[in-house]
């Protein structure tokens, strides 16, 4: 009965949105006054249908989300109200109360791990929070704050900073601490990390006296910070309080994210038994929670690592399985894989986004069509007099190509033999790899000049482009060449880091040694056949697994 009257509201407000879309002001004000001092939104008194509508649909999600709150996983029964509320709420044709709705519904997911669930939510909500004024959102500064921590842990760092200073303006102080914490997140995740520390500490100022649980969080962030600079006491007392913290106000996942961080601080300073007192317990914590994979993979791996150290091959057989087990779940979650499929789909979104508008530009130029077939007239005249002269143009063109092509061809084997004849040094294999860089970037270019053109002859002529460029990327063969001169030269480093950093992927030790011949990301990127934020990523990941240990490693050797 209540989807029954929830529809029949739905249906008897679009008198009104068909006719001009009403002013929500006094109706939002009170809802937003409410919301904001979490009160019950059945006290609100609608002043007509579409009011009552409007209330319908939030009661029913705030009833939904009450339902969810202790929830580790996704329940069908959550999902198919939430699916219910968010239709009701596309036919009001309320952008605010979309916005509000698909904010909500995408949280839910995004609180269970579930990216991909909650992508479409919240792409739609930040798209039509781009054209809608802040004044006419439903708890604007929780939408921003929202959709902030969204983008954020999908990668997008910039655009969370944007929605998360949004909703610092717009929030209540009591949020302040909050929101400054979060913000420092992201700029850490962008390796801007003055910046960074500047918002910890004044989160840590803000929630001192008031908010606890937010102050342990803090002190966790800034040890992270001590232990990119080697400060392992300072952060080992951070942590250490932290943990307290936690513990005394039964914080219990930021107790266990906090132990996770200990624990790894302890690994890197080769202190076994208490990291393996510190994993115990966020194992205990993580292992059957589903919202919780990916903190619980960063248990097994250290307790691996542990395992590895003490030579403990019965551990070591006994996480194995389970490790690839919590990898094979994180694919659809929030593992890595997840991730860029989310970040694929906001490309996608993006470019479909624009075609859209530009889709809008030619209808709204078709308008004119009528004053303008005078002008078309004229024009079929003057291209029927330029036929000529464009066939010559597009001849001159194919042979301008062809000599490109060839010369493209041609200063690669060049440098090739260069190489080959010139004794293998690695001062050889920099001049060898700023040539190719060079011929990429030059590739690249030509190849992007071609796209703007669908012609076939283009796209002929585009595609032995990809080719050629395909072809100065770094094989196998020029790797492993690259491979035995690199330890041939800096034997020690070679050996250093295949110790310090065990079990590196080849592509991962491909970083590395680039990384220490000085070549920047854009360069690597270019040589590897990948985009800069790939190798960017790449080396964040190192970073993560490693901790000091990969930035030291180019320090001391």
């Amino acid at each position: 009965m209540q989807r029954v009257r929830l529809t029949l509201l739905g249906l008897l407000t679009m008198a009104f949105t068909t006719c001009g879309q009403p002013n929500h002001e006094t109706l939002f004000t009170e809802i937003n006054s409410v919301l904001n001092r979490n009160g019950s939104l059945s006290a609100i008194t609608a002043r007509n249908t579409l009011e009552e509508a409007i209330l319908a649909v939030m009661l029913k999600v705030e009833e939904t989300k009450e339902r969810a709150k202790d929830h580790t996983i996704v329940d069908p029964k959550i999902a198919l109200a939430f699916e219910k509320a968010d239709s009701l709420a596309s036919t009001l044709n309320v952008p605010g109360l979309s916005i509000w709705t698909n904010t909500q519904i995408g949280f839910y997911y995004y609180s269970m791990s579930y990216l991909q669930e909650a992508f479409p939510y919240f792409l739609k909500s930040s798209q039509a929070m781009s054209s809608t004024a802040p004044a006419t959102l439903i708890d604007p500064s929780d939408c921003y704050t929202k959709n902030g921590y969204f983008f954020g842990n999908i990668g997008d760092h910039l655009r969370a900073i944007a929605y998360l200073n949004r909703a610092l303006l717009l929030a209540d102080s009591s949020a302040f601490a909050q929101l400054h914490f979060a913000i420092g997140g992201e700029y850490s995740a962008l390796e801007e990390y003055d910046k960074a520390e500047e918002h910890y500490l004044t989160a840590k100022e803000l929630a001192q006296d008031i908010d606890p649980v937010r102050y342990a969080k803090v002190l966790g962030e800034l040890a992270f910070l001590a232990m990119r600079s080697a400060d392992f006491p300072s952060a080992e007392a951070l942590l250490l309080e932290d943990i307290h913290l936690s513990r005394l106000h039964h914080a219990n996942r930021n107790l266990m994210f906090a132990q996770i961080r200990l624990a790894h601080l302890y690994v890197d300073t080769q202190q076994w038994e208490a990291a393996q007192a510190l994993l115990a317990e966020a194992d205990a914590y993580t292992r059957n929670k589903a919202n919780l994979s990916g903190f619980y993979e960063d248990v097994l791996q250290l307790k691996l690592a542990v395992a590895h150290a003490l030579h403990d091959t019965v551990a070591q057989l006994e996480l194995y399985p389970k490790l690839q087990d919590v990898r094979n779940r994180l694919k659809n979650t929030d593992g890595e894989n997840a991730v860029m499929k989310v970040n694929l789909a906001l490309q996608r979104s993006r470019a479909e986004r624009d075609s859209l508008v530009h889709a809008a530009k030619l209808q709204r130029s078709k308008m004119n069509v009528f004053a303008l077939t005078g002008a078309c007239l004229l024009l079929l005249v003057m291209a029927f007099l330029l036929f000529r002269s464009k066939k010559q143009a597009l001849k001159l063109q194919h042979v301008k190509f062809e000599r490109s092509l060839f010369r493209f061809q041609l200063d690669k084997l060049k440098s090739e033999k260069k190489y080959e004849d010139a004794q293998q040094t690695i001062q050889a294999y920099l001049t060898f790899l700023k040539e190719r860089n060079t011929a990429i970037a030059e590739l690249r270019g030509e190849v992007a000049e071609l796209s703007r053109s669908n012609s076939a002859e283009v796209i002929e002529r585009k595609e032995r482009l990809e080719q050629l460029l395909d072809e100065h990327l770094m094989t196998e063969e020029n790797w492993q060449r690259f491979k035995t001169t690199f330890i041939k030269e800096y034997g020690p480093f070679y050996a250093k880091i295949t110790a310090t950093l065990p079990h590196l992927t080849e592509s991962q030790l491909r970083i590395v040694l680039l990384q220490k011949l000085g070549l920047n990301n854009y360069g690597m990127a270019n040589l590897l056949g990948v985009g800069q934020e790939s190798i960017k990523k790449a080396k964040q990941r190192l970073r993560k697994r490693y901790g000091n240990q990969y930035d030291q490693v180019f320090v001391e050797a």
